[in-house]
């Protein structure tokens, strides 16, 4: 028995499902040989895993299908993919008082819709054009495509609309997306130049802060969307269609790692062309950070490497011995792993170095401007620009000015402007000596 019905009250009572039978015995045993080739691929998951999925499911269980995040067990058996194959399409035979054949209707539905789907392009135009010189709802284009085409259903009419329209959170980060319309407050207008800019802002904001919190090597967790709410106005269940819409295009990167949330970097490979121009200040933060942390980054992750490389060779030709006992060969596997986690030590080591020289050349920066008088307003373009001028990682620019428990708060900032705090001492600036310079250049000592 196969069939799409789930084993629930929903799935058994509640819903139009469709199953059939097979009682072929040749079939039936073709069917139960294929899956005893697949079974027998299969292992069991880890208790402590399975158990703590299920905890996992359990708190999902209250959030929108929309907002779940992926979650993988691990698995030894290979992965199990499958679509349905594109059948060929014929015209039915109509004969008179004949048996009515079920396969010749459902052939002939899938024909008619599939004409339907290559007119539908023609009649959304001439319904834009028809409607754009004012503002519009969807329902009435819904009411203009239907007058020709009757059977269209809205989803179909929906999805085809947005790909006119410039911000909808389900269009905005596609490379296919026109910039023909835009929407705001449950209606579409005719988009312009000065309209697609404004509304493309919080999109802007939304990739911008994306890109300060990811890097292109290390993956990491999302950010909170609440926070993200605060600062770019988008709604959680807007983020959650936005991220897929970036995980879609290549600007993010998603590691699923079993056992855990799927974890997020940029993509080193992803291309500021065509639409994606548009978001000017993500795109300006995008190549500062491009030009400088990924290229310090890289750096440190070669010299790691060539260091784990010579280590690793040497531990590679003692396992290659043969006839090894096995206490020589686990001691030399041990000390592969020994050589590996040395290497991860030394790069940690060599970006916290990296990181205190950055924010040390930030602090002096700024302290030299603050003493001399300058007025500096703390906004978002004074920090994208300080990042650049500097050659220096965005986010730390921000977490100087915001006083991060691990950074000195040798800054206090308002709206208005930046000022000293009044409770710096030398005690602060410790293991700061660009920043200490400054400090005694103006003290004269």
């Amino acid at each position: 028995m196969l069939g799409s019905a789930n084993l629930t009250i929903t799935g058994i009572l509640s819903r139009t499902e469709m199953g059939i039978l097979i009682d072929d015995a040749a079939m039936v045993g073709e069917l139960n040989s294929w899956f005893e080739t697949l079974w027998i691929q299969t292992e069991s998951p880890i208790a402590d895993e399975a158990s703590a999925f299920i905890r996992w499911l359990d708190d999902e269980a209250r959030r929108s299908p929309t907002r779940r995040e992926k979650f993988s067990l691990s698995a030894s058996g290979m992965k199990i993919r499958a679509r349905l194959a594109q059948l060929p399409l014929s015209q039915p035979s109509k004969h008179e008082g004949a048996t009515i054949k079920l396969e010749e209707i459902a052939q002939s539905l899938i024909f008619e819709q599939q004409v339907l789907y290559k007119s539908l392009g023609d009649a959304l135009e001439s319904a834009i054009n028809a409607l754009a010189e004012n503002e519009f709802t969807f329902s009435q284009i819904v009411q203009s495509i239907r007058r020709s085409f009757p059977l269209m259903t809205m989803r179909e009419i929906y999805f085809a609309l947005l790909q006119h329209c410039a911000n909808h959170v389900r269009s905005v980060f596609s490379q296919d997306t026109r910039n023909r319309l835009i929407w705001a407050n449950g209606r579409f207008a005719q988009s312009s130049k000065e309209l697609i800019h404004q509304a493309l802002v919080p999109f802007d904001v939304f990739l911008v802060h994306l890109v300060e919190h990811f890097d292109f090597i290390h993956p990491r967790d999302m950010l909170d969307e609440d926070d993200l709410k605060v600062l770019t106005g988008i709604r959680g269940l807007d983020q959650a269609v936005l991220v897929s819409g970036l995980l879609e295009c290549g600007f993010l990167e998603i590691d699923d790692i079993p056992g855990h949330l799927p974890r997020y970097r940029l993509s080193e490979v992803f291309e500021w062309s065509g639409r994606y121009k548009l978001f000017v200040k993500a795109m300006h933060v995008w190549n500062a950070k491009n030009s400088s942390e990924i290229r310090k980054t890289e750096t440190l992750r070669l010299n790691a490497l060539t260091f784990s490389k010579s280590a690793d060779e040497a531990v590679e030709k003692i396992l290659e011995i043969e006839d090894m006992s096995l206490p020589d060969y686990l001691h030399a596997a041990k000390k592969k792993a020994e050589v590996a986690e040395q290497a991860r030590k030394e790069l940690q080591a060599a970006k916290r170095k990296q990181r205190q020289h950055e924010i040390d050349k930030l602090l002096a920066h700024l302290l030299r401007d603050v003493l001399s008088g300058k007025q500096m307003p703390p906004n978002g373009e004074m920090l994208a620009a300080l990042a650049v001028e500097l050659n220096v990682n965005p986010k730390w620019v921000q977490k100087v000015l915001r006083g991060d428990p691990d950074i000195p708060k040798v800054l206090l900032s308002n709206k208005a402007v930046l000022s000293i705090n009044p409770e710096l001492d030398w005690t602060h600036l410790a293991g700061y000596p660009l920043a200490q310079d400054v400090c005694k250049g103006f003290l004269k000592i």
